[in-house]
């Protein structure tokens, strides 16, 4: 069991040490923010550092985590964060003074899974809500998005980031004593601190409520399935999987979410490291690479990401929702661990069914890129 020392990093030296491990873990790790990293230093740092709460967390010596949390310098938001965050979303229900944008959450691999990057968010919500806080606001990776639903948080819609491709837009109402009491979020202690208000929270979730493209499975099983058969027939998805039984299918789709991207948007970007795999519901997603179209999407149970699934690697192409939007199944890691561990049958039919799709989308490129190849085991195919 370790013993955690999480505080502010109020010192120049605490400081430095979380913009090192920002770069060890972003720039060196997952390859990223490498044009805006000071790489003489070794270290991340950016404008919004000049107005954040930084939490540091340390096991003795070593230094194992961080989380920033960002309010706007007098009281406003920069037009970049707003669009980030659609922070008008919340126009007219909550002072933006008390709304705080959550970022740079770090942990080291050896501390992931535990608790403590829960313990860093324990902390910040405690100083926020002393300090009259409202809301905070934050964004993940799709695969991700149930492991912040877990806290407490809501997703309340997309975003397309530079690198990354499509993100989640997640939201904590910090007075939502009901919610997290029901989901029995390891946070319900810390929200307790609130000062009574019943009103500002309910008209916080309308205003999410509101603005959802994302519906989760965790949220609400029949309304995901419903969302899902407005698209394509269940049993027609899962014929498309790989001849999937009911049962089968609802083990996949445990815990997945369903995404409605707007015309053109960036649902993966090229060269980033991320293991969702996106499952076409309707629309089109178009594969692009060096801007040449490699092939367009419009068949219902189409997979995308397999490559960067099966090689724990980089996106191999950008995939763009196409001039009729897409909504998409994002299915994690987990949701495939968690077939294979119940329904042996139903794994192999699909991982079968996704190997064909990937070799399909292969031959269409008119070659296999020889660092895939490798990676797969497969010889090029010429001409």
């Amino acid at each position: 069991m370790h013993r955690y020392d999480i505080r502010p990093a109020l010192t120049e030296d605490d400081r430095a040490a979380v913009f090192h491990l920002r770069y060890e873990l972003y720039v060196q790790e997952q390859g990223l923010f490498g044009d805006v990293a000071d790489h003489e230093r070794r270290w991340l740092r950016d404008a919004m550092d000049d107005h954040a709460a930084i939490w540091i967390a340390r096991v003795g010596d070593e230094v194992v985590g961080t989380g920033r949390f960002v309010h706007g310098p007098d009281g406003r938001f920069d037009e970049e964060t707003r669009h980030t965050f659609d922070l008008d979303t919340f126009a007219g229900v909550v002072d933006e003074r008390t709304i705080l944008v959550g970022s740079r959450m770090l942990v080291r691999a050896a501390h992931r899974g535990g608790m403590l990057p829960v313990m860093i968010i324990a902390r910040a919500f405690e100083q926020a809500i002393d300090r009259g806080f409202e809301l905070m606001v934050g964004e993940c990776e799709p695969h991700l998005v149930n492991a912040w639903l877990r806290l407490g948080f809501r997703p309340y819609g997309l975003c397309e980031h530079p690198i990354n491709g499509t993100l989640v837009r997640v939201a904590y109402v910090l007075g939502d004593k009901e919610h997290v009491r029901r989901i029995d979020s390891p946070l319900a202690s810390v929200i307790d601190r609130y000062p009574k208000d019943d009103e500002l929270p309910r008209r916080l979730r309308e205003a999410i409520r509101s603005s959802q493209k994302v519906i989760s499975e965790a949220e609400g099983r029949t309304r995901f399935f419903e969302t899902i058969e407005l698209a394509v027939a269940r049993v027609e998805l899962a014929q498309r999987l790989g001849g999937l039984t009911d049962e089968e299918l609802e083990t996949l789709l445990d815990n997945g979410h369903a995404l409605d991207c707007d015309p053109g948007a960036m649902l993966i970007r090229k060269g980033h490291v991320s293991r969702t795999l996106y499952v076409l519901l309707t629309g089109t997603l178009v594969v692009r690479d060096e801007g040449k179209v490699i092939v367009e999407l419009t068949a219902p149970g189409e997979i995308l990401g397999e490559v960067a699934f099966f090689t724990d690697g980089e996106r191999m192409s950008d995939v763009l929702a196409g001039h009729d939007g897409a909504r998409v199944l994002a299915l994690s890691e987990r949701s495939l661990k968690t077939l294979v561990a119940n329904q042996g049958t139903g794994a192999a039919k699909f991982l079968l069914s996704m190997t064909r799709g990937l070799c399909h989308k292969l031959r269409q490129r008119g070659r296999v890129p020889s660092e895939v190849a490798t990676q797969l085991g497969l010889r090029p195919v010429e001409g």
